[in-house]
């Protein structure tokens, strides 16, 4: 399934949940990908839910929170969370807007957080 600018593709790979976030997050794509990717975690034991971030160009605060929430309900669930993908304009501005990344863990790739899961 292609990635459009208003649906995630989430995919099961090595007992983790990949979730390739879309170009734009809507109010309405946050609430339905948060509602997907918790129902997955609650109905399958996942290790890690890595969240592929590399399609946004810009991260505003609200989105950060709902990222920061979403990190949260994954580990309520048992599975530990995994950012990938950012792009250097996104930690610039996320820098910039002193957005709180304590607790939360990041990875170059898809590939990195997956090898970084089982570690742990």
């Amino acid at each position: 399934m292609p990635n459009s600018s208003s649906s995630a593709v989430l995919t099961e790979l090595e007992r983790c949940l990949v979730v390739t976030c879309p170009s734009a997050l809507s109010p309405a794509t946050m609430e339905r990908l948060s509602a997907q990717a918790l129902q997955l975690c609650s109905e399958r034991a996942f290790k890690a839910v890595v969240v592929d971030l590399s399609a946004i160009d810009l991260i505003d605060l609200t989105e950060w929170r709902w990222l920061r929430g979403l990190s949260g309900g994954v580990s309520l669930m048992g599975s530990s969370a995994w950012f990938v993908g950012l792009r250097p304009s996104v930690i610039s501005a996320l820098m910039m807007m002193n957005a709180p990344i304590e607790g939360m863990s990041f990875a170059m790739g898809v590939e990195e957080a997956l090898q970084l899961s089982r570690a742990t």
